[in-house]
This record gives C-alpha cells, sequence and structure tokens, in this order.
C-alpha cells in the first residue's frame, strides 16, 4: 500500500491511473450515459456548461483550463453552445481581447438540473458505502484534493518563474 521511501514506481503510476478511470467511469461516465442530454448536447457541451455554472464570467483560457482541453477546441465547443442558446460570450471589460463567457438563462436552468440530478446520482453511489468506508472515502478525498491543490500551486509557481 504505497511506497514508504516517497518516491513514486510503477506501482503507485498504476494506481493513480486506475483511480482517474475508475472516478471518469464511477461518477461521471456512469451518470451521462444514464441521463438523457437536450437535442444537440453530448458530455463535453454539458461538462462546459456545469463549469461555467460555478465559474461564471470565465474567460475562454481559463475555460479551456478547467476542462482540460486545448483552447481549440474548446473554441468549438462553446460555438456549438452559443449557436443553441446555452452560453453568450461579452468582451472583457478589464481586457479588450478577452472575451468573458456566461450561461444563457437556457444554458443556467440545465446546467442547475444537471448538477442536482448529478449530486443525486453520486450521492446514491456513495450511500452504498457502509459508515466507516464512506467517512474513509471523504477522508481520502479531501486528503487528495488539498495535495493536488498544492501540487497545482506550485506547478503555476514554476511556470511563472521559468518564462
Amino acid at each position: 500500500m504505497g511506497n514508504m521511501d516517497n518516491k513514486m514506481n510503477d506501482y503507485d503510476m498504476e494506481h493513480i491511473l486506475y483511480m482517474r478511470a475508475q472516478l471518469e467511469h464511477l461518477f461521471f461516465k456512469g451518470f451521462v450515459r444514464q441521463y438523457e442530454l437536450p437535442k444537440g448536447i453530448k458530455p463535453t457541451h454539458a461538462i462546459t456548461m456545469v463549469i461555467l455554472f460555478f465559474h461564471p464570467n470565465e474567460s475562454m483560457s481559463k475555460l479551456s483550463n478547467n476542462i482540460n482541453m486545448e483552447k481549440g477546441s474548446i473554441t468549438t465547443v462553446v460555438d456549438k453552445l452559443t449557436k443553441l442558446g446555452y452560453v453568450k460570450s461579452e468582451r472583457s471589460q478589464k481586457d479588450r481581447r478577452v472575451y468573458n463567457l456566461n450561461l444563457t438563462e437556457k444554458g443556467y436552468e440545465f446546467a442547475e438540473q444537471f448538477t442536482s440530478n448529478h449530486e443525486a446520482y453520486i450521492g446514491s453511489l456513495i450511500d452504498k458505502l457502509d459508515g466507516d468506508k464512506k467517512d474513509d472515502f471523504f477522508e481520502a478525498i479531501e486528503t487528495i484534493s488539498n495535495a493536488l491543490e498544492q501540487l497545482g500551486s506550485n506547478l503555476n509557481r514554476h511556470k511563472k518563474n521559468s518564462k
């Protein structure tokens, strides 16, 4: 169970990749497969709207970072969502070169309903764990989240210093 000398090994790498795949399969793909998306909306569109639901007034660059997509790919997604009436793009008041993205009323309603159903789905999965396992799960999530936040901060500092 882990490496005692704090060095990454093949076993650790395998578990990180497996855990990522399991989380995505269980919590995201499992939900999207059973959720009826509106005509023309794909899972990437839904995730984009959920990101904008939690992060309104987001720039295209920040959105592409949050969704882990290249800026060119996210532009295609946003263009489609704009055409379908879910997203609007407005020029930033601070930097006229930047466009900020927001949900329209239609997009907000979709994202709110999708998020609510998604939370209920995840809750129903977690409810299958007994009390101790549920506590362990949330403790592990908090530990991993804190570590990822620290790693992300260190990565961002490293990027800024290398410019």
